[in-house]
């Protein structure tokens, strides 16, 4: 069986990936740190395709460079999660965007705009957007991309509520080519909740529709990050949004 190109930042499901003889690419902004926990799950794993590659989503030459470094070396890609986030005082991007929506939105999108093909190549592959319960409230302006009127949290909903309006375009636009999207709430303490709770919920974001179905999950929001990213396709998934 080939193994799955996976590209994530520093989360706990690492490990359950990497013990599913998956092949991990961290891909990070921070060399060093993403070296020591490329090493670490390794070392407890046993699975020696572990790596870590430079990308910097607030730089649009660096997620240049990382793509065309991987299209170079990767033959496979049936995975892409978009994991990184910044939230934090007013910032720009090494381009000049409002750095919360450069790196939590534009970043991400430019990242899968330039793997669209790998990921139709390799299909049925996934793409897997880390959301957050703010892309309820997130509002966007495209006549204010700057935020005027910053706010940390406003900031942080804008870019999430983004990015679930891509889950669902990336959905429409590449679905007859195999390629599903998710986006994922994955809980608040750190990657856990509840755990006696069986029940988790997905809800669709198209067009603000409000319609729920029950999906058994287990109780760890990390292993029902895994299911996602292992089940097999499932049509009826993509561009849900599963929330704890």
């Amino acid at each position: 069986m080939p193994r799955a190109e996976i590209l994530d930042w520093e989360r706990p499901q690492h490990y359950e990936l990497a013990k599913r003889n998956a092949k991990v690419i961290i891909a990070c902004r921070n060399d060093i740190k993403g070296e020591a926990v490329a090493r670490s799950i390794k070392i407890k794993t046993g699975n020696p395709f572990v790596y870590c590659s430079h990308l910097d989503l607030g730089n649009q030459r660096s997620i240049r460079e990382f793509v065309q470094d991987f299209l170079s070396k990767e033959s496979a890609l049936h995975v892409l999660i978009n994991n990184a986030a910044y939230m934090g005082p007013r910032a720009t991007t090494d381009d000049g965007y409002e750095r919360t929506f450069g790196v939590n939105y534009l970043g991400h999108f430019y990242l899968t705009y330039l793997l669209q093909d790998r990921l139709k190549k390799c299909g049925p592959s996934r793409i897997i957007n880390i959301a957050s319960d703010a892309i309820k409230k997130g509002k966007l302006d495209f006549d204010d991309l700057p935020l005027r009127n910053y706010d940390i949290y406003g900031a942080y909903a804008r870019s999430k509520a983004s990015l679930g309006m891509f889950t669902i375009e990336a959905h429409r636009r590449w679905f007859d080519d195999t390629v599903v999207s998710y986006a994922v709430h994955p809980g608040y303490k750190t990657w856990s909740i509840d755990n006696k709770a069986d029940i988790k919920h997905a809800r669709s974001i198209d067009n603000n529709a409000v319609r729920w179905s029950s999906l058994c999950f287990t109780p760890r929001t990390d292993k029902m990050l895994i299911r996602i990213y292992f089940t097999p396709f499932n049509i009826r998934w993509s561009s849900l949004y599963f929330t704890p």
